[in-house]
């Protein structure tokens, strides 16, 4: 059975028509290359960010004639694709075969072809490995492989040698994104350097600030996100443990973590609700009830990491590694904790869990932070999970179209719910 579906949106009626692969892909073959129609072997969508009656964003990555492109597709309201066209056409770069920029007025889409990003100009270069680009930075950089892309945001490479082997990766930023992340390096892996159970952190290679390009060391080992079993056992303890020790280091200089915030939370509610009014009387009470328990769940701010993602968590030799450094951010730190078990919540919801496992998951994931630091208090713990089921998991189901959370977006908010209408004792 297909997920309820969004509510329509009569700024952006092109929605739905451009979240089918499908429809894209013999949209595209009429424009990918001048002159002539050539087939899409295979379209397949990656990514997809929604602003409802703004914009929507999708990446697709397809096969042409035994070649693979990542596609953008960006929908604009009210006929400004026309002039969004005429502002890409003025910076596109060649991309081979294939057109750069491509406009579907029926649809009021631009469609670019990676590297082409109008907000990310440094992005053919890092992709390309440019000798302008790769002399800046004190490494043997001679080709480049894209591990992570956000249109508009950043971007993520492997930076390869003449082997083959990264010797670094690189993140590039759009305007002002990455602004202090590399302090954020250097700061907390000296801080951390002394300590023995202390999560290892990427060390910085360089930071161009011209370009908005940092490159960090490689960092070998399991990802989290590929373990299983009690492999995972011992990997999600050891994630609880890490951020146990990166929560005992001190928030000067840090920026405010606000995403779980009541305001957060009210904001949420409202873009949850105008997507779906099937669930908008609960995602507000939800918010409400937050908003209602905040001052009892604050606590000490902490150092936080800010995306608790089991991709961003990398197993080596009986530590973790933690990297992507763009979320450290002082908050209480049952932000950290509540947003990792939340997402424990939603896998059981999508069927990828059960509830055995999620509990068992979350037993491993607090008793390895209480190895290394308390766990803070019961009522802030539950409270700011509930807060990670609407702001993150539940909010993120829409704005990132995911079919599962949709589907299941209503026992998320009740269980939210449940959550921050309990008992609030220890």
């Amino acid at each position: 059975m297909s997920p309820p579906r969004l509510a329509a949106d009569p700024a952006l009626p092109q929605r739905d028509a451009l979240l089918e692969p499908d429809v894209v892909a013999v949209r595209l073959e009429g424009r990918l290359t001048p002159g002539r129609s050539i087939r899409v072997d295979s379209c397949q969508q990656r990514w997809v960010k929604y602003r409802i009656g703004e914009t929507l964003r999708v990446v697709y990555r397809i096969q042409v004639e035994g070649e693979a492109a990542e596609v953008v597709a960006r929908a604009y309201p009210d006929g400004r694709s026309h002039k969004a066209f005429a502002r890409a056409l003025e910076t596109a770069e060649s991309t081979g075969q294939l057109e750069p920029v491509m406009h579907d007025p029926e649809l009021g889409t631009v469609f670019s072809v990676f590297p082409n990003d109008r907000k990310l100009a440094q992005l053919p270069a890092l992709a390309a490995a440019s000798p302008s680009l790769t002399a800046l930075f004190d490494v043997d950089w001679a080709s480049s492989r894209v591990a992570a892309y956000v249109p508009e945001s950043s971007a993520t490479v492997a930076c390869l040698d003449h082997t083959g082997e990264p010797v670094g990766y690189a993140k590039t930023y759009a305007d002002k994104l990455g602004v202090g992340v590399p302090a954020a390096y250097v700061v907390l892996s000296e801080a951390l350097s002394t300590s023995p159970e202390a999560p290892r952190l990427p060390g910085l290679i360089g930071y161009a600030p011209a370009i908005r390009t940092l490159v960090v060391e490689p960092m070998s080992g399991r990802l989290l996100a590929d373990m299983c079993g009690t492999e995972l056992d011992v990997g999600v303890a050891a994630l609880g443990a890490a951020l146990g020790a990166l929560h005992r280091l001190p928030v000067d200089g840090l920026r405010p973590f606000t995403r779980l915030s009541p305001q957060g939370a009210a904001t949420a509610a409202g873009v949850i609700g105008e997507a779906r009014p099937d669930v908008a009387q609960v995602a507000a009470d939800l918010a409400a009830r937050l908003a209602d328990g905040w001052e009892q769940a604050a606590d000490r701010p902490a150092c936080l990491h800010g995306d608790v993602h089991p991709k961003n968590a990398i197993f080596q030799e009986g530590r973790l590694a933690l990297v992507d450094l763009d979320g450290v951010s002082g908050g209480p730190p049952s932000a950290d904790l509540g947003s990792f078990l939340a997402r424990l919540i939603y896998a059981r919801h999508a069927r990828s869990l059960s509830r055995h496992r999620e509990e068992q998951l979350a037993r491993c994931f607090l008793d390895g932070y209480a190895t290394v630091r308390t766990v803070p208090a019961y009522w802030s713990v539950r409270w700011h999970t509930a807060a990670a089921l609407l702001t993150e998991r539940a909010l993120r189901s829409v704005n990132r179209v995911r079919p599962a959370g949709l589907a299941h977006l209503a026992e998320l908010l009740d269980e939210g719910l449940a959550l921050a209408s309990g008992d609030r004792g220890e």
